[in-house]
């Protein structure tokens, strides 16, 4: 995405996503537009969303672990 255009791309996607009960890997898109955007809860509960409906969904799965992880300060962390 270019930086000018991300609020844009954000504002389609959610539309999409309000619209139909749209497809998990668009939902996990939206939620990466969310944390990029700085909105971590956002994306966490768009996610959380995705794996409500579908726990196999191995992309949302590797998506909220991953940003799960950029929550625990580093000190915290398992070596």
């Amino acid at each position: 995405f270019v930086l000018g255009r991300m609020a844009e791309a954000g504002t389609s996607l959610e539309e999409a996503v309000a619209m139909v009960d749209a497809p998990a890997l668009i939902q996990v898109r939206l939620a990466r537009l969310q944390a990029l955007s700085g909105d971590l809860p956002a994306a966490i509960r768009t996610l959380r969303t995705v794996l409500s409906r579908n726990p196999d969904q191995s992309e949302a799965k590797t998506e909220l672990d991953r940003l799960l992880g950029r929550l625990v300060p580093q000190k915290n962390r398992e070596p």
